[in-house]
């Protein structure tokens, strides 16, 4: 009778033990090979976003107020795969509006002028922000002598549902924050006032908008207490040299309360 049973200072395995050996990590490979699969097609996808503190650059380009304080970027000034019109925001919980006139100079007297600028840039979703680090000293040079105009598309009815977020802490980070750690650092942003997004899915894909007030109440004081939850809002929609605009009030807008 022979022995089966396998020493290792045998180097040849018995040929009984090898052929059940082979039987069960085939099969193990394969369920291995779904698993991986199944992680990769189903779970979340990894995410970009990118946000350096210590990574400050210059950028050139033109300055809007509407919808928010922006930069559209010249050409080489922004990475291959994003979108030229960068929204500004200020440095901590700051808006980056009153950061840029911290000068005595007014928005208007900014608005459609090409300027230099240095910042740190938080990327994401094919949309860029820059952090204006260094606050009214960001602007490195004005030129006043060319004032471009805005462009406008005509308001349009909508009734979308999505998620109100900050875009310092949607796109600040490696991963987009999630659950109530979002919602604590949205709601720390936006109340310190950075301008608040609003994220759509549509057809697999991200649409953002930027929010604006019908009413006499601050778009950031309208939205504090719906932010980082499923919402239904309906206003108008229109689009703001480049970027989306969605304009409501605090009637609009509709808590889901989504499980």
């Amino acid at each position: 009778m022979k022995n089966n049973f396998y020493n290792s200072w045998n180097k040849k395995l018995p040929k009984i033990n090898a052929k059940i050996l082979r039987w069960f990590l085939f099969p193990l490979s394969i369920l291995l090979l779904v698993i991986l699969f199944l992680i990769v097609q189903f779970g979340n996808p990894f995410n970009l976003n990118a946000f350096k503190p210590k990574n400050i650059h210059e950028f050139s380009g033109v300055y809007f107020d509407l919808p928010k304080p922006m930069l559209i970027l010249d050409e080489g000034y922004y990475p291959e795969g994003f979108r030229p019109e960068a929204l500004l925001i200020g440095y901590g919980n700051f808006d980056s509006e009153s950061t840029l006139t911290e000068k005595k100079t007014t928005p208007s007297e900014l608005n459609g002028k090409r300027m230099r600028i240095r910042g740190t840039l938080l990327s994401g979703d094919g949309k860029l922000l820059i952090e204006v680090t260094d606050g009214a000293a960001s602007i490195l040079s004005l030129d006043k002598s060319i004032s471009y105009p805005v462009q406008q598309t005509r308001p349009e009815p909508a009734l979308l549902k999505g998620v109100i977020l900050d875009p310092k802490c949607w796109f600040g980070g490696t991963k987009p924050l999630e659950g109530m750690v979002n919602k604590s650092c949205a709601i720390q942003g936006i109340s310190g006032g950075t301008p608040p997004l609003f994220r759509v899915e549509k057809d697999g894909q991200n649409i953002y908008y930027v929010l604006e007030s019908t009413s006499v109440e601050q778009i950031n004081k309208v939205v504090l207490e719906f932010v980082a939850e499923a919402v239904l809002i309906s206003g108008q929609i229109l689009s703001q040299n480049g970027w989306n605009v969605l304009r409501t009030n605090a009637e609009q807008i509709i808590y889901l309360n989504e499980k």
